[in-house]
């Protein structure tokens, strides 16, 4: 019924035979109206929470990682471990921590299999390329669910 042509037909063929019935029926038509205005607004509903979700999500994952395989390497390129690199003040294989900024590296992820694949990624790149900062113990993984019990203003 979504093309032109059927919409047409049908509405020729049902049109005067429904319209005889609803007046034969006037209960069940106000039924069938009630029926149609009910599902029309869950849809209009359902239509918003989708659009409402997709705007509070936040933006995605800077450069959304694909397969790079094909690709100029340079166009492909995400600067996320020299921006990692350049946050903490450490090269990426370098030995020398005079200029490391932070103490402690917390990685923080969420608690479903993304989060976790996201946490051994970076658990991977900190052993492989900042090895020196997990030998010192500077690198560490915090497992969600993370919480903190407040009683007045005692923590």
């Amino acid at each position: 019924l979504s093309s032109r042509e059927a919409a047409a037909f049908v509405s020729g063929v049902v049109k005067d035979a429904f319209s005889l019935w609803l007046n034969a029926h006037p209960e069940l038509g106000m039924q069938l109206a009630e029926l149609a205005i009910s599902n029309a607004g869950r849809r209009l509903k359902a239509s918003k929470k989708v659009e409402r979700k997709r705007i509070t999500q936040g933006p995605a994952l800077p450069g959304k990682l694909a397969d790079c395989a094909g690709q100029d390497p340079m166009r492909s390129e995400l600067q996320e471990v020299h921006n990692i690199a350049v946050a903490i003040g450490v090269d990426p294989g370098a030995a020398d921590m005079s200029q490391l900024r932070y103490g402690k590296i917390c990685i923080l992820a969420d608690a479903d299999s993304d989060g976790l694949h996201i946490a051994t990624l970076l658990c991977a790149l900190f052993v492989q390329h900042f090895r020196p900062l997990v030998d010192a113990g500077h690198v560490y993984v915090a497992m969600p669910p993370l919480y903190r019990i407040d009683l007045g203003k005692d923590i």
